[in-house]
């Protein structure tokens, strides 16, 4: 799996896993959002703690 850059392309409508800068650039973001060509970017709901039932590490991050 490869990132992609949104200056590159940008996903159809779905659901996607995306990296974002924060202010400490040792903690970027990484999270599931959601694209709509329609109206852009939007984080999907936040679930309880107690729901997640998996998870897996993280890719490595974009090379700019």
């Amino acid at each position: 799996m490869e990132w992609i850059s949104v200056d590159d392309h940008l996903p159809d409508d779905a659901a996607v896993i995306i990296h974002a800068k924060t202010m400490d650039e040792d903690k970027p973001l990484i999270t599931v959002a959601w694209h709509e060509s329609e109206f852009g970017w939007s984080l999907l709901p936040e679930c309880f703690i107690p729901a997640i039932t998996h998870w897996m590490p993280l890719p490595e991050p974009p090379k700019e």
